[in-house]
């Protein structure tokens, strides 16, 4: 892999075979992640994004084109989060968060637990330790979801649409979470949104896809300081993003 890059793809191919009917879905599609960096990957709706995160994750392997990544296997060295977060149900919220230092790092349950626990004030969840996925707002349990996903400690993190079930506020909330826990524990990023706001606010970069079959119709760069700030979406540098990509995306939809 050329320096500094944590995960490409190259040249990826992928189509589905339905009943008698191809389905192309990717055409050559090529994407890359710097190593610590938080790339966004956004377009209409079914061109084929959510198949990209697995491949990168090695769930499936392109039909032709390679992906590249700083260790092999993929396959459980990068951490997937679905739309939905997955907590499971009859675990408390802190035993939910502790599973991701259980499978990833290996803790034993105890100190798990403990180190768990040491980051639940951090993400807006202290004194809710003990209670179930059941009694809590969607924004806390993506919250949570979020940072078990980050506690796993997998080199590189695929979110695929984490926070598209909330309310625009908890959504905006939940955002600047996310971004707070990418600088604290700083993973390689991949986001697929349908948010471009949101694409903007959490990217180093932005991936802009075609209609299925899928290339790569633009790449942008996110040039904002971070941490970004509760205003920065109204500011003019944010905005002019916003109509480029906006651009691409009717231009190319």
């Amino acid at each position: 892999m050329a320096a500094g890059l944590a995960l490409a793809a190259q040249g990826i191919h992928k189509t589905y075979r339905l009943g008698r009917q191809d389905l192309p879905t990717l055409a050559g599609v090529d994407v890359a992640a710097a190593a610590g960096e938080f790339v966004g990957l956004i377009g209409p709706s079914g061109c084929g994004k959510s198949t990209l995160l697995r491949l990168l994750a090695g769930l499936e392997e392109p039909d032709r084109g390679q992906v590249l990544f700083e260790q092999a296997p993929r396959l459980g060295a990068i951490g997937l989060m679905p739309q939905r977060d997955a907590l499971l149900p009859w675990r408390t919220l802190l035993d939910n968060v502790a599973l991701g230092l259980e499978l990833g790092a290996r803790l034993s349950r105890p100190d798990a637990r403990q180190a768990a626990r040491a980051q639940l004030a951090a993400f807006g969840l202290d004194g809710f330790a003990a209670a179930y996925p059941g009694s809590l707002s969607g924004g806390m349990r993506q919250r949570g979801a979020l940072l078990r996903t980050f506690l796993a400690g997998k080199p590189a993190t695929l979110l695929d649409e984490p926070l598209g079930a909330l309310d625009s506020l908890t959504r905006t909330d939940v955002q600047e979470w996310l971004e707070s826990a990418w600088l604290t524990f700083q993973p390689t990023v991949v986001l697929v949104t349908h948010d471009v706001d949101e694409a903007i606010f959490l990217s180093d970069r932005v991936y802009v896809f075609s209609a299925r079959p899928a290339r790569v119709t633009a790449e942008v760069m996110v040039d904002l300081p971070r941490p970004r700030p509760k205003g920065a979406r109204t500011a003019p540098a944010f905005v002019r993003l916003k109509e480029r990509l906006l651009e691409e995306l009717r231009g190319r939809g």
